[in-house]
């Protein structure tokens, strides 16, 4: 099949949970899935890759659950390191730039932003400034920074432009687009 699917999550198991029946449909007609995580799911953890955290491991068990699905219509492969790539978009004659962190096996590719987890409430928690992705959508804060210090994000926008690059990027090539998303309907999904 020419076409890709994207899948866009706040953590990182949300995909196997909502989305796998359609996941693993997909890539059995070898169709390109892009999974792109936008929280850490860090529950106020922060630190950096060499330590031995609660999202680096959950970063990695989503990596691996890909790698299993895409394993179930071939043989296995080696999985590659991952690695910090630069996606970046003009907007009024401005450049801006973010580092995310991407893995790619076979068909799937994995993005993982990394921003802090809003908690249930979306008041953040204290270990990362109380920053969410809901008070950043709201406007009660003006920028939220990477668990890792990777990247930061001033507002929305910029939020959204960056993962709309990211789309644009790993749809070229490709006649036919998919997307999977949750609900931002509060009648359906009380945390947006």
């Amino acid at each position: 099949a020419d076409g890709v699917s994207f899948c866009v999550q706040a953590h990182e198991d949300d995909w196997q949970l909502f989305n796998s029946k359609n996941i693993i449909n997909d890539i059995s007609r070898d169709t390109k899935i892009v999974f792109i995580t936008v929280t850490a799911g860090n529950i106020g953890q922060k630190g950096d890759e060499n330590q031995e955290i609660y999202y680096i491991y959950r970063e990695k068990a989503s990596v691996f659950s890909s790698k299993f699905v895409a394993d179930l219509f071939g043989k296995p492969e080696v999985l590659s390191s991952p690695e910090f790539v630069e996606v970046s978009y003009v907007n009024n004659g401005v450049e801006t730039k973010h580092q995310i962190k991407k893995y790619v096996y076979k068909n799937t590719v994995n993005y993982f932003l990394r921003l802090p987890d809003g908690n249930r409430d979306g008041k953040g928690f204290a270990e990362t400034n109380g920053e969410s992705l809901m008070k950043l959508r709201r406007g009660d804060i003006h920028s939220i920074t990477a668990v890792d210090n990777s990247a930061q994000y001033n507002g929305w926008d910029d939020l959204v432009r960056t993962i709309g690059q990211i789309v644009k990027t790993e749809s070229a090539n490709h006649e036919q687009a998919w997307m999977y998303l949750d609900s931002t309907d509060p009648k359906y999904n009380s945390q947006s």
